[in-house]
């Protein structure tokens, strides 16, 4: 994102700044800003590519509006269908070498979303903190088996932390929650998650510190970006300072807690949110002894950083991984194993889509028809706690409900903040709805020309909102209409199901695959082939209700979601679903 576009969202959190660097609960307005990110609008139904909202060399496009089309059961059901926009650039791109754990794992499970990063942040409102899922960090197991029942053997854990003294969850200090048993039961929680084969990610914070952090009060002053006046960087998050990569004390400190993460506490890697994402600010700092006012500083900075804290948490554990938010600075792929993104709209959009083979790039959406598109292009899927919960059993309940809980502060920057927090919510509940119907195997009717993107491509004003609202409870009615009778359960199986299938060609795909989209004449569908050391695999994927069928490249497949071989030559696909198939031969 471009310094504008994240100063002009930083409103959401300006009025409430003295939360605005809390420990990631679902509140935080800070946190709730980053899921307010412009989304790209395809054609609803349209098999075109969705545009991006900044290109490689960092210019903006226009974002594209979703067409008018009836989604009723019958016309133009179909969820939204992505496509890149043309070749990709992995060729031009160096990436980190990953450990093999990691290459081949699919799937993290977020229990805590509120300050997750990227495309988890919209899951923020209707995920609890941790200290609501288990009560101590030895209860950590308990987590690990959510994780598994849909396919992840990764937990990603947000909101671990306080301050050394236990009073107070701030970003900037790092230690084990008292509140959940302190370091001892953390380090306790972990190897025994580790013990059944499971893996553990914590979080911490990259680019800003809370002002009311220990850390903060400590050192914001000195090590925060500064601007041509002397005074500190007042945006993109007011309650916060942010920190200059490339002044030294930073960069120690960012390698303290890695080593803490690792070396004290036993895990498996350090997520290093907005590092990836965050680019261009420009310092001007004489005490910091970098030169001063240029913005490749900055994303220098990240990078290096990155790297040497990947080398240091090596140094105690040689398959540890350093993860980073969103692959907007592509040298940072040379230096973290993994990124985390915006959804299918901004994967597509990339310039290194075509680099599964080589990287790890995690990302999720609300819909179903979405996690397929992105398993089926071979990208990894950040799981959010909605995605194991037992769905609303109403759509229009929920709607009608949610909406009781409208914000009525007028007031521009308290209301945006508000706003996004209630729109999460109201869509997420939704989508949970629609998703168990489509795990259920029945017709759905499409949505996504309502919510979520014709939500976002509209501007955030209480008029626009309403109108948006009156069309989705509308929608709501017919999406309860078509699962009438329908056992809306947990859709955990179904992703365990779909992300085992996925694990199973991991050796495949991630082991530098190259990919290519197969053509097909089959309506609101897409496939691919993957060709790589360790063979050949074909993924599908279906974003429309009735059946469709796909020609196959030459050979004897077996398709692993379901477990059915699928001949030859042809592949019955059915609605709402993703397809992933292996070769066994002639």
């Amino acid at each position: 994102m471009t310094n504008s576009e994240w100063t002009r969202r930083a409103v959401l959190a300006t009025s409430l700044a003295s939360l605005a660097c809390t420990g990631g609960s679902a509140t935080d307005p800070q946190e709730l800003t980053k899921s307010a990110q412009g989304k790209n609008k395809p054609g609803a139904g349209d098999p075109r590519p969705g545009k991006p909202d900044v290109k490689p060399g960092g210019g903006k496009d226009k974002p594209r509006k979703p067409e008018p089309g009836d989604h009723r059961l019958g016309g133009r059901e179909a969820g939204d269908l992505y496509l890149p926009d043309g070749p990709g650039e992995a060729g031009k791109v160096r990436f980190t070498q990953s450990p093999a754990w990691f290459r081949n794992s699919v799937a993290l499970f977020a229990p805590t979303c509120g300050s997750a990063g990227s495309g988890l942040m919209q899951f923020g409102p209707g995920s609890p903190p941790l200290k609501r899922h288990i009560g101590n960090f030895s209860e950590l197991p308990k987590l690990l088996a959510v994780a598994r029942s849909m396919g992840s053997d990764i937990l990603y854990l947000v909101d671990w932390y306080q301050n050394e003294s236990g009073t107070e969850s701030r970003k900037g200090d790092y230690y084990a929650s008292k509140e959940l048993g302190g370091s001892a039961a953390l380090k306790q929680g972990i190897a025994a998650v580790q013990a059944q084969g499971g893996r553990v990610i914590l979080y911490m914070e990259g680019f800003i510190v809370a002002r009311t952090s220990e850390t903060g009060l400590k050192h914001g002053e000195d090590w925060s970006i500064k601007e041509a006046s002397g005074e500190t960087l007042g945006k993109p998050y007011p309650g916060a300072f942010p920190m200059c990569p490339a002044t030294e004390g930073w960069r120690k400190f960012v390698l303290g807690v890695g080593r803490r993460i690792v070396g004290e506490y036993g895990a498996n890697g350090v997520f290093l949110d907005s590092y990836g994402i965050q680019t261009g600010w420009e310092c001007h700092d004489p005490n910091h002894g970098h030169e001063l006012g240029k913005s490749g500083v900055f994303n220098r900075g990240c990078v290096e950083i990155v790297g040497e804290l990947r080398k240091t948490i090596q140094t105690l554990d040689r398959e540890a991984v350093v993860m980073c938010e969103g692959p907007e600075i592509l040298q940072m792929f040379g230096a973290a194993d993994a990124t985390l993104d915006w959804g299918i709209q901004r994967y597509v959009a990339r310039p290194v889509w075509d680099s599964v083979g080589q990287s790890d790039i995690f990302t999720t959406n609300f819909s179903f028809d979405d996690i397929h598109q992105l398993v089926a292009m071979g990208a990894k899927i950040a799981l959010p706690p909605q995605f194991h919960d037992d769905p609303p059993q109403s759509a229009v309940a929920w709607v009608a409900s949610e909406r009781k809980g409208r914000p009525q502060d007028r007031r521009e920057e308290k209301a945006l903040s508000a706003l996004q927090t209630f729109v999460d919510g109201i869509l997420c509940g939704v989508h949970q709805v629609r998703n168990a119907g489509i795990a259920a195997g029945a017709r759905v009717p499409g949505i996504d020309d309502v919510a979520p993107r014709k939500l976002f491509a509209d501007e955030w004003n209480s008029d626009t909102v309403e109108a948006r609202f009156d069309e989705l409870a509308e929608r709501a009615k017919e999406l309860d209409a078509a699962l009438a009778g329908v056992n809306l359960r947990s859709p955990a199986a179904h992703l365990g199901r779909v992300l085992r299938a996925r694990a199973a060609v991991a050796p495949i795909i991630d082991a530098g695959a190259t990919i290519k989209r197969i053509e097909t004449d089959a309506r609101n569908t897409v496939a691919w082939q993957f060709d790589g050391p360790g063979g050949r695999c074909v993924t599908a994927v279906n974003t429309g209700n009735d059946a469709v069928t796909v020609a196959l490249p030459d050979g004897r497949w077996e398709e692993l979601v379901s477990g059915k071989p699928a001949g030859k030559a042809r592949l019955e696909l059915a609605g709402h679903s993703v397809a992933i198939l292996t070769s066994r031969g002639a």
